[in-house]
């Protein structure tokens, strides 16, 4: 089993190193705000690139649906700190690029596996609603734009959920 497992559980908190070296705390349901965390093989890399940037631009274009009052985009990788800030440098990320190291604890803890024969680590997308539980996941190597959309749909699904209870 993996990452699916945890559907319909409490997100596990953890805190890593930010791409500028200070720690970043997530703590799922803390804040009231949904987390997306996308957990990509390494920065820099052609695919990984294209979803950064991918996400970049979508927060720039709709502010109103990805916007940090709205969802806290995180990106996770075991690249090192340094690499992670040449890459949010190189590409003006917008959000946190969090280094997971070698170890990769937090990818054990939301049971990120391995891909392309074990060459690899997943790419997922974790999406954590605003009490802290995990709500979906979305596991696909090579599709980047796969993930976007996944995430675009679940915003709907919390932008809808958010009307209905406050009706």
């Amino acid at each position: 089993m993996g990452h699916e497992e945890l559907i319909g559980q409490k997100a596990p908190a953890f805190t890593l190193p930010n791409y500028d070296g200070t720690p970043y705390a997530v703590k799922p349901g803390e804040t009231g705000t949904p987390i997306v965390l996308i957990f990509y093989p390494a920065a820099g890399t052609p695919a990984c690139t294209t979803q950064a940037c991918q996400m970049r631009d979508e927060i720039a274009a709709q502010k109103d649906r990805w916007g940090a009052d709205k969802v806290q985009l995180i990106g996770i990788s075991k690249s090192s700190v340094a690499d992670q800030k040449n890459f949010v440098d190189k590409y003006s990320l917008t959000y946190p690029a969090l280094s997971d190291g070698e170890s990769g604890e937090v990818r054990q803890l939301y049971k990120i596996g391995k891909a392309l024969f074990g060459l690899a680590d997943k790419r997922v997308t974790v999406v954590i609603d605003k009490e802290g539980t995990v709500r979906a996941t979305h596991d696909a190597m090579i599709n980047t734009l796969g993930h976007k959309n996944f995430i675009d749909g679940w915003l709907t699904t919390f932008s809808t959920e958010g009307t209905k209870a406050s009706e």
